[in-house]
């Protein structure tokens, strides 16, 4: 039984740092838009969120969906030119 519950736990925090991830990549897809700070696209996140009645993680994940997966040449590209 011990097993069983060490694996949701696990399960249950590695589903929350998934979460979290999305959260915190639409937040710097919002920052770059923008050109807003940390705090404040995370806020225009939440309240975009709340005005359309979606958790912030849906709209996160919709969010990234949208910009679509990155390759690390593209990163490494993007940040040369900063």
């Amino acid at each position: 039984m011990e097993q069983s519950g060490s694996y949701a736990r696990a399960a249950a925090q590695s589903a929350a740092e998934e979460r979290q991830y999305v959260v915190a990549q639409a937040t710097g897809i919002l920052m770059e838009k923008f050109t807003l700070g940390s705090d404040d696209a995370f806020a225009k996140l939440a309240a975009e969120a709340a005005e359309s009645a979606r958790s912030v993680v849906a709209l996160a994940r919709e969010i990234v969906a949208e910009v679509g997966p990155l390759h690390s040449d593209q990163v490494i590209e993007g940040a040369n030119k900063a």
